[in-house]
């Protein structure tokens, strides 16, 4: 529906749809503007008072003789109006949602066209720097839930006309803002146009969970694959070097991260630290975390399999025979002490900061001395599933540290139960399952492995000196 030319049936139809008499924070102002009559809708909160204050004031003081030749609200805006953020809409719709991320709205007597002025101000934190995602060098910023902001962060660092912001709104309920971040000149175009066309072709409801509910709605395939298809940043720097690199970034309000497309298996072992060290050193912590991750996933299986088979072990080789059986069966301590780190992780994400380390202190020291004293679990037990533990907080994504944490369970419980055939069915399952599992565009995840690239293989595995 259009606006209407006449100002009171323009305040009936947007005192119906937005139920102005119910919502007490939805403000609305009668003014008169030189001879006119006008209204104001905003939403008490969302705008900064002391600008609305001097707008309405300007447009008190305006003189009739300006106003009275005015017949178009684009005019009204270049001739009359003092603020650059502004625009004309037409449609009642397009105002409505407007209102509702937080603009001002203006109707003006005789004038058929709306006024929307975005004097926003969202309440938010300040930005700093992740705690998931801390460096010891390096810059000390991180995304906040406002995207105008987030989208400043890479501006200042990318001072490039190429550099592209695209808005779309997606939920029919929430029309949530998404913004599309790409490097004009170096993005792949098909790649674009596909991300453009799964945004506007989303028919969700709502995205209730930020970034997790966008990344679900976009990619509506199966999901019994535990690897993660997309990669979440929460460092401006990082997510700069893979703008400059062609990559798409997708922000979304209300969500403090940044969503990476495309996203392959070997992306996921980067972190922010590799690039604020010389290359050696990058390169040794990249190594090191490539073998943490094997050992996760098969260090307490292979273990397991070693230990159910100790007689046929030979000698140099027999140090890894438990040295005092516990009361209950291997692969159940095994299990129960996966049980008890998500308790003891649950009740430090679930505690007071101020009391939650004292929490995991106490969890871990006293649950596992008594398992130990009372012959529950084996020392040996308690210490591979220690070490499994920490390869799980080493990895610099969670999604793939919990799809590791699947794949060893899932290993642990073939070998138990079919031994070495066990191992080798569960590690061609998990080949399976990286080798068929597709980014959120349908891409190879395991590229530049599949199709080959050989140059950006090792780019990709080690770290070298930037090039010009």
């Amino acid at each position: 529906m259009n606006v209407f030319k006449k100002l009171k049936l323009n305040m009936l139809e947007f005192d119906r749809r937005l139920d102005v008499e119910t919502n007490f924070d939805i403000i609305k102002r009668e003014i008169v503007v030189g001879n006119k009559n006008a209204c104001m809708y905003y939403i008490d909160g969302f705008v900064k008072d002391s600008l609305l204050q001097e707008i309405t004031r300007f447009m008190l003081l305006t003189e009739s003789g300006n106003i009275t030749n005015i017949k178009e609200a684009k005019e009204y805006c270049q001739k009359l109006f003092p603020y650059m953020e502004v625009e004309a809409k037409k449609e009642f719709d397009d105002i409505e949602t407007n209102l509702l991320s937080g603009c001002t709205i203006i109707f003006i007597d005789s004038i058929n066209e709306g006024i929307v002025a975005d004097i926003r101000e969202y309440p938010q934190r300040s930005i700093t720097e992740p705690e998931k995602d801390k460096v010891i060098k390096g810059a000390k910023d991180g995304f906040i839930e406002t995207p105008i902001y987030n989208v400043t962060l890479i501006r200042r660092r990318i001072r490039n006309k190429a550099l592209k912001f695209e808005h779309v709104f997606v939920g029919e309920d929430t029309k949530s803002d998404v913004i599309i971040c790409y490097m004009d000149d170096r993005v792949d175009t098909k790649k674009l146009d596909k991300v453009r066309d799964i945004l506007n072709n989303i028919k969700v409801k709502s995205l209730d969970f930020g970034s997790e509910s966008l990344v679900e709605a976009m990619y509506k395939k199966s999901w019994f694959n535990p690897l993660p298809k997309v990669q979440f940043i929460e460092r401006p720097d990082v997510a700069t070097a893979n703008v400059l690199e062609g990559r798409i970034l997708l922000f979304m309000d209300n969500s403090p991260v940044a969503i990476l497309i495309p996203t392959t298996f070997l992306d996921l072992f980067q972190e922010a630290q590799d690039f604020y060290f010389a290359p050696p050193v990058s390169n040794y912590l990249r190594i090191t975390r490539y073998i943490i991750s094997f050992l996760t996933i098969f260090a307490v299986p292979i273990w397991l399999l070693l230990v159910n088979n100790i007689d046929k072990l030979p000698e140099c080789m027999k140090f890894l025979e438990i040295s005092e059986q516990a009361k209950i069966p291997i692969i159940v301590q095994i299990f129960l002490l996966d049980f008890i780190v998500n308790v003891i992780k649950t009740s430090s994400i679930n505690t007071p900061s101020m009391i939650s380390n004292s929490i995991s202190l106490i969890g871990a020291v006293i649950v596992g001395d008594i398992a130990i004293v009372t012959n529950i679990i084996s020392p040996e037990v308690m210490l591979i599933s220690a070490f499994s533990a920490m390869g799980f907080y080493s990895q610099p994504s969670f999604e793939l540290g919990y799809s590791f944490l699947f794949m060893r369970m899932m290993l642990v419980l073939l070998v138990q139960v079919l031994g070495i055939w066990g191992l080798v069915i569960g590690t061609v399952i998990i080949i399976l399952l990286i080798a068929t599992n597709k980014t959120i565009l349908g891409d190879s995840f395991i590229y530049p492995l599949v199709p080959f690239n050989f140059k950006k293989l090792i780019y990709t595995l080690f770290r070298f000196k930037k090039r010009s």
